[in-house]
């Protein structure tokens, strides 16, 4: 529930608590169920995420676009319970529609983007136990032993396996491939794996890089699969 201290009046005196939260695309979430991949969610992403905040008396919306464009902030003037618009300055961006309690509508005449709530924090950032809650097998077993990668990033039932990410954002050179970013337990640093979830199994795999930048030969501009780390079945 949100904090009564947040509830204000808008322009219209009409208090909208509820609105208040932190949203991501719902096309996206779609997206991650059908394909298994955020590489390729990520071209479905549009309106990535949006929070709704309350600040000095108005509600004010600021959104990201494909999860690394954003900082804008816009004013939000509602019409009614269910609808109301945001404006840019004195400029009329979008409409809004809020279709329930966890779900809102964006749109204009070029765009129609459809936001999920998450939390009813407006400072939440943190995507990633949605990503995970939609992406990842329920039960999985590695060798006849079960193993389990939890909505929170941990792992259990892989012994020197201790925290593991998806990759969200691929706006940068050498993004050909879907990422997982997993940490162990005798080295704290983060290291970058690829991943493939298909109908029975769960592959986590070691990348090579096929071609550098002839400019800057640190950076890789195409990769190719090199070997297996794990590869789990669904139960």
């Amino acid at each position: 529930m949100c904090n009564t201290k947040n509830t204000i009046e808008n322009t219209t005196g009409v208090s909208h608590p509820g609105l208040i939260g932190a949203y991501i695309s719902q096309d996206y979430l779609n997206a991650l169920d059908t394909t298994k991949s955020t590489l390729q969610s990520q071209q479905y992403a549009g309106l990535s995420s949006a929070s709704i905040m309350a600040r000095g008396g108005a509600l004010l919306f600021s959104g990201n676009w494909n999860f690394h464009e954003g900082g804008l902030v816009y004013a939000i003037k509602m019409d009614s319970d269910t609808s109301g618009k945001i404006f840019s300055d004195s400029t009329l961006t979008y409409s809004l529609e809020v279709m329930n309690d966890s779900t809102l509508r964006v749109f204009n005449s070029k765009d129609n983007f459809i936001l999920s709530k998450y939390s009813t924090d407006p400072k939440a950032t943190d995507v990633s136990k949605i990503v995970n809650e939609k992406l990842l097998p329920k039960n999985l077993s590695l060798n006849g032993h079960h193993v389990l990668f939890k909505n929170d990033g941990t792992v259990e039932g892989i012994d020197n396996l201790s925290t593991f990410s998806f990759t969200i954002d691929y706006n940068d050179a050498g993004m050909d491939f879907d990422k997982i970013n997993l940490t162990f337990k005798n080295n704290p640093s983060s290291q970058e794996f690829g991943y493939v979830i298909s109908k029975d199994t769960f592959e986590i795999y070691t990348v090579k890089c096929i071609e550098f930048d002839k400019y800057d030969s640190t950076v890789c501009l195409s990769h190719t699969k090199s070997a297996s780390l794990y590869k789990m079945l669904k139960k």
